[in-house]
């Protein structure tokens, strides 16, 4: 049995102010690309946009709604406040499942408490790939796994497989992450090296000590 497909619920915005929009739940947007030949203001509950924007990231096709109007998009810009950080606009661009898009996937990597424990840091050099092909079949993210990996191996952007009828934008020769021995490690290794051997502790022959006679 197979799960019902969920649409998120957008509506065409009518005249009214962004301001009054929010207070009264709405947050305010633009849905262009498509059939749309300009721009078509729209409005989403604060919670639907909230739901929409905690499910999906800017490489995720979505499912909308838009007032019966069923069809596909993708988030392009994402508008906060500054200070709380509460959403203020949305831009979506209408697509098709086979359109050929160019997008930035956000890079996750995985495996980093394995290498913590043999005292070995991550530092990320990219947190997003640029890859193209059609809307469907670009990931939502792209995982990089370290479990294992040694502080001379060098993950470059060209090792990531895709999917067929995908193919990598951002240059190949990119460095993805550097691993490295923690400073701990290191003071540690010169200290183990630093430390003068241990005295063998005197035999009672070598400490001079004459046994008394019985």
């Amino acid at each position: 049995m197979t799960s019902e497909k969920t649409f998120y619920k957008i509506e065409k915005r009518q005249d009214q102010k962004p301001s009054a929009l929010r207070r009264s739940g709405f947050i305010p947007g633009v849905i262009y690309g498509g059939r749309l030949e300009s721009g078509q203001p729209i409005q989403i509950s604060r919670q639907v946009a909230a739901d929409l924007l905690k499910n999906n990231t800017k490489s995720s096709v979505i499912d909308v709604d838009l007032d019966g109007d069923k069809g596909s998009v993708i988030v392009r810009e994402v508008q906060r406040h500054g200070s709380t950080g509460d959403i203020l606009h949305i831009d979506l661009q209408a697509v098709r499942k086979d359109e050929i898009l160019t997008l930035e996937v956000p890079l996750v990597i995985l495996g980093e408490e394995e290498l913590a424990h043999r005292r070995l840091i991550v530092n990320q050099n990219l947190s997003q790939i640029q890859i193209k092909g059609p809307a469907d079949r670009i990931p939502e993210t792209i995982t990089l796994d370290l479990t294992g990996r040694m502080p001379d191996e060098k993950p470059l952007a060209g090792d990531i497989e895709l999917a067929e009828g995908v193919e990598l934008v951002t240059p190949a020769d990119e460095l993805l992450v550097t691993i490295s021995e923690s400073r701990m490690s290191q003071d540690l290794e010169q200290l183990e090296e630093a430390a003068p051997e241990p005295e063998t502790a005197p035999t009672e022959a070598q400490s001079g000590d004459i046994a008394p006679e019985a």
